[in-house]
């Protein structure tokens, strides 16, 4: 029998609960497990027993940790055998409880994942092309692969029963939930599972369409963060569905996955190629041939997957960087990239990467967000997003600032979208990331130096070449060095409007770095004249932060007002400031601090006082 062991942070144990109905935890008295601490909400938590799975919920304003991994309010998570689970003050461990299915499929997964590295080793050796980037359009070769490939997927007859049930699972699991994420109008990855017209092919896409008839009006499947909560659902209708499925069927299904997961390998980038395409997968890392992690509803998990190989991996990481001219190899071993969806990658290879070859893969919507999605996120409040609609319109000069993985860049896309279409922008990036609608747009990418030493183009010479091109505004994707000083005489120089982004904590940090990048550009300027350029150049300093519930919420709004000769520092003032509330997550709110150039917001921003600071 599972049970739940209560101890505080001196080790002594408070009490031992069995896990045989429904418990609640909390402050209120009421609770089946009271814990007497005004760090613990009323109903902090809840754990349902559904067989053998115990699933938990949050249920408090503060949330928990299960392995050091936030749960936050309204969130659930199958528990797994000795899971730690802590709360202010308190830890809980979980005794006695079996694999759950979300375990028992981590380790099919890794099975399916080896035997497939088998096999994909075996069809390399016999071509002689182990370690080599294959060409998908050497007709010849690739029939030869095609006939090998048939003659060694017969084994898979031999395989045990419950991998080859999980293939099929998995194979209409994906297809139905892409295609449930998706909309029923998009093409799912797992239409490409290749055959003719069949009893088999048949019976394989009435349980799928069975699957989607029964879960398509489910609300858990519009929202990406739910998509393990969808997964849990589908599981029960896949077992009613699957029944009519047969041996000669599943073995059929079970193929086609073997066959298109290698000729990924062989072709195209291997386990990673259905992860580009799953929705709600907004990162991809890989951390040598073993490990691949994404990050999925503002959480990390680990997929179970990996490469037959570092080898492998290596012919993986090339396919990506041939496009760019670029061979990864230990003489060049940091290399920055963009797949063909637009997708960043960056590479970093051994020596400098000591477990092995590393990747990350930052995927983008096919869709941006709107301001009306960061509002609904709860990043921002709806008269925050009318006064950065205003600031944008009223030309004012934007910093976007914020942490790694904050979501700057999505926010200076979100401000760049409110721009006048009848305006000209030069859009300048390290790597091309920023989707804005206007059709009147330049844009520019940096480029390093290729191995030679030769042909790099800077952010700075670009932002000094945009210049010439007769932008009414320009946008820097992020500001690093010494850049940032063509930048702020690009705001300074009638070219009012622009937007950029920084790394830095708070809007005083800042223009703190800003200073200091001003000075990496080697003109000798006096630290008291960097600071009066910056406070004429910048008006405005958004801040943006992840929070411990993994939101990514607007922290500040401050004006720039100006530069203080006598105590030689930058004047900032918040005119929306994040706050905590007592019912509910943090809200940003207005300071009542009014800005100086109010009255061109109002003039040009078409929304009143009112509609601005809610009075």
């Amino acid at each position: 029998m599972a049970s739940l062991l209560i101890s505080n942070l001196r080790d002594e144990i408070l009490g031992e609960y069995s896990i045989d109905r429904p418990l609640t935890l909390g402050r209120s008295p009421d609770c089946d497990i009271h814990i007497d601490s005004p760090y613990v909400s009323p109903l902090h938590a809840d754990f349902v027993p559904e067989g053998p799975v115990v699933t938990l919920r949050a249920q408090g304003l503060n949330g928990l940790l299960i392995n050091d991994e936030d749960l936050r309010q309204g969130q659930t998570r199958c528990l797994e055998p000795d899971d730690l689970i802590t709360l202010p003050g308190f830890i809980i461990q979980v005794r006695g409880l079996r694999a759950t299915k979300i375990a028992e499929e981590y380790e099919l997964e890794t099975q399916f994942s080896e035997t497939k590295r088998e096999i994909h080793e075996q069809l390399l050796d016999a071509v002689k092309f182990k370690g080599r980037v294959i060409d998908a359009n050497d007709e010849e070769l690739r029939g030869e692969l095609d006939l090998r490939l048939e003659t060694l997927l017969v084994k898979i007859e031999q395989y045990d029963r419950e991998l080859i049930d999980y293939v099929v699972m998995r194979a209409v699991r994906e297809e139905v939930v892409n295609t449930l994420m998706r909309g029923e109008g998009r093409e799912s990855r797992r239409m490409s599972l290749s055959w003719d017209v069949s009893q088999d092919s048949i019976a394989f896409e009435e349980v799928t369409r069975g699957c989607l008839s029964e879960l398509k009006a489910s609300p858990v499947f519009q929202n990406n963060s739910l998509l393990v909560e969808a997964r849990r659902l589908f599981r029960d209708s896949y077992e009613r569905f699957s029944a009519a499925l047969t041996t000669t069927n599943r073995l059929f299904v079970a193929k086609a996955c073997y066959r298109r997961d290698i000729n990924d390998l062989v072709y195209g980038l291997g386990p990673l190629e259905d992860l580009l395409q799953l929705p709600g997968i907004t990162e991809i890392m890989v951390v040598g041939k073993n490990r691949i992690f994404v990050e999925r509803g503002g959480g990390l998990e680990e997929t179970g997957r990996s490469f037959p190989s570092e080898s492998d991996l290596s012919v993986a990481v090339n396919r990506m960087v041939r496009p760019i001219g670029r061979a990864v190899s230990r003489a060049d071993p940091i290399i920055d990239a963009r797949l063909e969806d637009g997708s960043r990658v960056h590479v970093v290879v051994p020596p400098i990467a000591i477990h092995g070859t590393s990747v990350t893969i930052r995927r983008f919507r096919e869709d941006p967000f709107t301001l009306d999605d960061l509002i609904g996120f709860g990043s921002l409040t709806p008269q925050a997003g009318l006064f950065l609609q205003a600031l944008a319109r009223a030309r004012k000069n934007i910093v976007v600032s914020g942490g790694t993985g904050s979501g700057k860049t999505t926010l200076l896309n979100v401000l760049g979208a409110q721009i006048p279409p009848d305006q000209r922008l030069v859009v300048i990036e390290d790597s091309a990331e920023l989707q804005l609608p206007q059709k009147n747009q330049v844009n520019l990418e940096a480029r390093k130096a290729n191995l030679e030493g030769v042909g790099e183009v800077s952010i700075k010479d670009l932002v000094r070449a945009s210049l010439r091109m007769r932008p009414d505004r320009v946008v820097v994707g992020e500001c690093r060095g010494a850049e940032a000083l063509d930048m702020l005489q690009a705001m300074n120089t009638g070219h009012d409007g622009s937007l950029t982004t920084g790394h830095a904590n708070s809007p005083t940090e800042m223009m703190q770095r800003l200073q200091v990048m001003v000075m990496e550009a080697g003109e000798d300027m006096p630290a008291s004249a960097i600071k009066q350029q910056i406070a004429s150049a910048v008006d405005v300093v958004v801040q943006i932060a992840r929070q411990r519930d993994r939101v990514r919420r607007i922290t500040h709004i401050s004006e720039v007002v100006g530069y203080d000769h006598e105590r030689d520092r930058i004047i900032i003032e918040d005119i929306f400031k994040l706050n905590d509330s007592t019912d509910g997550p943090p809200q940003l709110t207005f300071t009542g601090y009014l800005p100086t150039f109010i009255e061109k917001l109002l003039d040009t921003g078409g929304v009143g006082l009112e509609e601005l600071f809610a009075w």
